[in-house]
C-alpha cells in the first residue's frame, strides 16, 4: 500500500491553537481507542487529559488534534492523517486518599479531567498504525524532573495489524489516578484496567515521554516516533519516581500500587499496561500523571447550618460544612417517621408541623475518625400551602377550578394566580373555568404569588374523560290511549335518567315505556362511570282521534234545549283531534248564511249578515275537516230542519 491518505473525519471543528496560558499546568493524560464496527474497521479514539484547575489556570482547550501513522515493514513512518478530537465532557476529580481516616483539604489540590473523542475509519494495513498526541508544559512545582515548565508529554498507542488482532480495543483503567498521596503513609491504590476483548494485561512502572515545547504546546502535526524520555533529577527514576527507600511498586498481575512517599511535593509517575493476545504484545497504554504528596489529616469535623424556607418553614434546607469525611448520615429528628434520614450532601427535609426538632449529622460512622454534630431546628408557623380542586373533568364540558390555597403566619396575601392547564391554556383568575377539547392526561399547575414575595406551586395530573354516546331515538307518534317503548342508542354509560318521568313506567332505565296524554318531550341524560353526562331529546306525539256527526234538526227558540245547530265529536274528545274545520249553512237559494272554523261554535238560526231570524224550513250544511291522525280533507254535507 502506498502513502496515500486514507481517512474519514466525522467531526469538523476549527482548531483552537493553545495560547501561552494553555501551555502549562499539565497534570497528565492517557489515550485509548475502542472498536465500534469490525466490519468497516471503525474506531473511537479517546483522550483523557488532566489539568490543574486551581484559581488562575487557563481553561482546557475545546479540541485537540492527534496524528495517526502507519508502520511499514522497514519501520519507516509515513503520515496518514490527523484527526480532531473534541471536548465532550469534563469533571473535577475528588481528592480521595484511598486510606481510611486520611484526608486532605478539598481546596489543596484541584484536578480537572477532560474527555476528547473522535471517530475514525482505519482499513487494514500491514504493520498497523499508531496514534500520537503531545502537549506542553508541566507544573513548575514538580520535584523529580528538571525545568518542568519546559517539559511536556507524548502519548501514543499501537493499532496492531489485523492479522494479529482484528479491530482491537485497548484496556481502560478502572479508576481515575490518585490525586493525593498521604505523606509517610502506605500507598494502597488499585491501578487495574479492564480490556474489552479479554486480553491478558501486565502492569509496570514506565518512563514518561517528553513532547511539545513552550512555543508550540500542541504541535500540528505531531511528529513521528521515537519520542524522548523525560529526564529525572538525581535520586529519582521512572521505577522510583517518588524517591526514598520505600519505592513505589506495582503488582504486574493485579495492578495494585504500593509504597510510601517520604517527601512532600509533586512528582511525575508513569504507569503502563501491556496488552497480550495469544502471547503476543499488541498494544501498550501509558498513563502519565502528576502525584501530589502532602500531609493528611486524621480527624473529621462534623458541622452544618440550615435555612428555613420563608414561605414554608416546614421545608428546611441543610448545608453541610463538614471537613474530612468518607461518608455521612443525616438524622432530621422527625419522630413521626423512621425514614427521616438522607444520604444527600445538602438535603431538604419537610417537617410535619411547627415545633423544635433536633437534627444530627454523623460523619464516618464506625470509624476511629467518626464525628457528630447536632442543631435545634425551630419550625415556625409560616406557610403557603397551595392547593386546588376541580369538578368532574369531561371533554367539551366547562370545568370549574377552585383555589384552595392556605396561608399561615406572616406570608402576606395572595397577589397573583397563574394557572397552567396542561393543554396550552392559562388563566390569571382565582377560580377559573376551562374546557378541554380532547381526552388525555394533563398536568395542571397553580402558581401562587403573595405580597411578601412567596412563589409556591401545586401540580396535579388530571384525566379528561370522554362523554358517553347517547341518541334518544326518532320521535314517536301514538294514539292518546296508547303507549310507546322508548328505543335508543347509548354507549359508555352506566346510569340513565328520563325527564319528565311521571308518564314513564321507570325513568331510570334505558328503555322505559311512555304513556303520555299530551305530546311530550322526554330528555334522556346518561352518565358514564367517570361522571361525564350527555343528553338527547325524543318527542312522543299524541294523536287524538275524531269522528263528526251532525243532527238533522234544531229548535232555536231560546228555551235552552237544542237552540244551536252543532257538529259533534262523537268520540268524546270535544274535537281536540281536529286540525282543520270549516262549517257552512246554505239557504235554499245557495247563499251562505253561516260559517265557522270552530267545532264548538254552531248556528243559532239567524242570518249571518242581517242577524235576523231565519225562516222555519230546511237548510243545507257542509263540513270540511281533517284530523291529527289523518291529514286528508274529509267532506260531509246534509240537510237540517229549523223548527220553532
Amino acid at each position: 500500500m502506498n502513502n496515500k491518505k486514507i481517512f474519514l473525519v466525522l467531526i469538523l471543528f476549527l482548531l483552537l491553537f493553545g495560547k501561552q496560558s494553555h501551555a502549562t499546568h499539565i497534570v497528565g493524560a492517557e489515550l485509548s481507542y475502542k472498536c465500534l464496527d469490525a466490519s468497516i474497521f471503525l474506531y473511537e479514539i479517546t483522550l483523557r487529559f488532566y489539568r490543574d484547575c486551581n484559581l488562575g489556570t487557563a481553561e482546557a482547550d475545546s479540541a485537540f488534534y492527534v496524528t495517526i501513522y502507519d508502520t511499514s515493514g522497514n519501520y519507516m513512518d509515513s503520515l496518514i492523517d490527523r484527526y480532531l478530537l473534541t471536548n465532550t465532557l469534563k469533571d473535577t476529580l475528588y481528592n480521595e486518599t484511598y486510606l481510611t481516616c486520611m484526608f486532605v483539604s478539598p481546596d489543596s489540590v484541584c484536578v480537572e479531567r477532560n474527555f476528547y473523542t473522535a471517530v475514525v475509519f482505519l482499513p487494514p494495513k500491514p504493520g498497523g498504525y499508531y496514534v500520537s498526541w503531545q502537549k506542553c508544559c508541566r507544573n513548575k512545582g514538580l520535584l523529580n524532573i528538571p525545568t518542568p515548565l519546559s517539559v511536556g508529554g507524548s502519548w501514543f498507542l499501537n493499532l496492531p495489524d489485523t492479522s494479529i488482532a482484528k479491530c482491537n480495543s485497548t484496556p481502560i483503567f478502572d479508576n481515575y489516578p490518585p490525586t493525593v498521596i498521604c505523606l509517610d503513609q502506605p500507598i494502597n491504590f488499585d491501578h487495574a484496567a479492564t480490556d474489552p476483548d479479554g486480553d491478558s494485561l501486565v502492569y509496570s512502572l514506565c518512563w514518561p515521554y517528553d513532547g511539545g515545547a513552550p512555543t508550540a504546546a500542541t504541535p500540528v502535526p505531531i511528529p513521528p516516533k521515537p519520542y524522548a524520555n523525560i529526564l529525572y533529577n538525581g535520586g529519582y527514576s521512572y521505577d522510583n519516581p517518588l524517591g526514598g527507600l520505600d519505592t513505589l511498586k506495582i503488582d504486574p498481575v493485579t495492578g495494585q500500587l504500593s509504597g510510601i512517599a517520604h517527601t512532600a511535593g509533586q512528582f511525575v509517575v508513569g504507569i503502563c499496561v501491556k496488552e497480550y493476545r495469544n502471547g503476543i504484545l499488541i498494544a501498550e497504554n501509558l498513563r502519565d500523571f502528576q502525584y501530589n504528596v502532602t500531609r493528611c489529616d486524621t480527624f473529621s469535623i462534623s458541622l452544618f447550618d440550615y435555612e428555613l424556607d420563608s414561605c414554608d418553614n416546614t421545608l428546611v434546607k441543610f448545608i453541610n460544612k463538614s471537613q474530612n469525611y468518607h461518608y455521612w448520615t443525616w438524622d432530621f429528628g422527625d419522630l413521626t417517621t423512621l425514614a427521616d434520614t438522607s444520604p444527600l450532601f445538602n438535603p431538604v427535609w419537610e417537617y410535619p408541623d411547627t415545633g423544635t426538632y433536633t437534627a444530627t449529622l454523623i460523619l464516618n460512622a464506625g470509624l476511629s475518625c467518626a464525628d457528630t454534630f447536632s442543631l435545634q431546628i425551630p419550625v415556625l408557623p409560616n406557610r403557603v400551602i397551595p392547593a386546588f380542586a376541580h369538578d368532574s373533568v369531561c371533554v367539551g364540558i366547562p370545568i370549574a377550578f377552585t383555589d384552595l390555597t392556605t396561608l399561615i403566619g406572616n406570608v402576606g396575601t395572595i397577589s397573583d394566580w397563574n394557572w397552567q392547564f396542561g393543554d396550552g391554556g392559562t388563566s390569571t383568575l382565582q377560580n377559573p373555568v376551562h374546557t378541554y377539547g380532547f381526552q388525555s392526561n394533563y398536568l395542571v399547575s397553580l402558581i401562587i404569588t403573595t405580597t411578601s414575595g412567596c412563589v409556591m406551586s401545586a401540580t396535579k395530573q388530571i384525566t379528561v374523560w370522554p362523554l358517553p354516546n347517547v341518541d334518544a331515538g326518532p320521535d314517536v307518534t301514538i294514539d292518546i290511549s296508547g303507549n310507546a317503548p322508548l328505543n335508543n342508542a347509548v354507549s359508555n354509560a352506566v346510569t340513565f335518567l328520563w325527564e319528565p318521568g311521571a308518564t314513564l313506567n321507570d325513568p331510570t332505565i334505558l328503555n322505559p315505556v311512555a304513556s303520555p296524554i299530551v305530546t311530550t318531550d322526554y330528555i334522556l341524560t346518561v352518565t358514564s362511570a367517570k361522571g361525564c353526562q350527555k343528553s338527547d331529546t325524543i318527542t312522543v306525539l299524541i294523536v287524538i282521534p275524531a269522528e263528526i256527526e251532525v243532527p238533522d234538526a234544531f229548535t232555536p227558540n231560546q228555551d235552552g234545549l237544542n237552540d244551536v245547530f252543532l257538529a259533534y265529536d262523537v268520540l268524546g274528545f270535544e274535537g281536540k283531534g281536529i286540525d282543520e274545520f270549516n262549517f257552512y249553512i246554505f239557504n235554499r237559494w245557495g247563499e251562505v248564511i253561516f260559517e265557522s272554523d270552530d267545532i264548538t261554535k254552531g248556528w243559532d238560526g239567524t242570518h249571518g249578515r242581517s242577524n235576523k231570524k231565519s225562516e222555519i224550513g230546511t237548510y243545507v250544511w257542509l263540513i270540511k275537516y281533517n284530523t291529527q291522525k289523518d291529514s286528508d280533507i274529509k267532506t260531509l254535507y246534509g240537510n237540517v230542519s229549523l223548527i220553532r
